[in-house]
């Protein structure tokens, strides 16, 4: 990519692995439910994004929806999916942990950093940091314990409304640690968010629906659309690259 500027695309299926592959990303966030957030990717999605693509893999790890606040048990699961992954051969893992009253909870964060710095993996924190009271301290505890990079829309529901937060954190942290900003970008908006923020990382999922079978009205569970799934929409994501190349 020109201009030193890194892509990352968020996925949850085999169809975007190879809409995001034909199309050039360095990145890959591997995941499940989309829709949801995210939550940890299938194996079988990690396995086949390996094995198809030379993308750096960066897959999720959480084990559910809802809040970042797990129990034990939840996080003993989640060390397993770190331990898996990590034998498949990915390049790194996103986490995202809080305590109740929504400080970063620096023992189990640490806890992840260590074991995925013995894999040689990575650590991404995810936008859990939006979400994290005291954001500056926060980030900068993150960066004290050695987190590689952080995916922050500058606790603003979208990138393109948290400017001055991560310009604000790009500015202080950007040479220990990488910023990556991410939540609603578009190739409208993906420009003014490079320029205004100097930010090098971006973050994307640049999706779409897909409906095969819209004349179908039965459902199936608590989705009127159980049907229709979101996928990375090829010309939004070439558009975004187009746009990052000329930035």
């Amino acid at each position: 990519m020109e201009n030193n500027i890194k892509l990352e695309v968020c996925i949850d299926n085999i169809e975007s692995v190879l809409i995001a592959n034909e199309v050039g990303v360095d990145r890959l966030e591997l995941c499940g439910s989309l829709a949801v957030g995210g939550i940890t990717p299938s194996a079988g999605l990690v396995k086949y994004a390996k094995k198809n693509t030379d993308i750096s893999l960066h897959p999720m790890i959480r084990t559910r929806d809802g809040d970042f606040y797990f129990s034990n048990e939840e996080i003993k699961g989640m060390e397993y999916d770190v331990q898996l992954f990590s034998d498949m051969g990915v390049h790194g893992v996103v986490i995202g942990f809080l305590n109740r009253n929504f400080s970063i909870d620096l023992a189990t964060t640490e806890r992840f950093i260590k074991l995925a710095k013995q894999k040689q993996l990575c650590v991404t924190f995810h936008r859990a940091i939006d979400l994290a009271k005291n954001y500056r301290d926060s980030v900068k505890s993150l960066v004290d314990m050695g987190v590689d990079r952080i995916l922050t829309s500058g606790q603003a529901d979208k990138a393109i409304s948290g400017l001055d937060e991560i310009t604000a954190v790009y500015r202080e942290f950007g040479k220990e640690i990488t910023v990556m900003a991410g939540s609603g970008v578009t190739a409208e908006n993906v420009t003014k968010i490079i320029r205004k923020t100097g930010v090098r990382d971006i973050h994307c999922s640049a999706s779409g629906s897909v409906n095969k079978f819209s004349e179908v009205q039965l459902s199936l569970g608590s989705s009127a659309s159980d049907l229709k799934y979101q996928v990375t929409d090829i010309n939004k994501l070439k558009r975004i690259k187009g746009e990052i190349s000329y930035s």
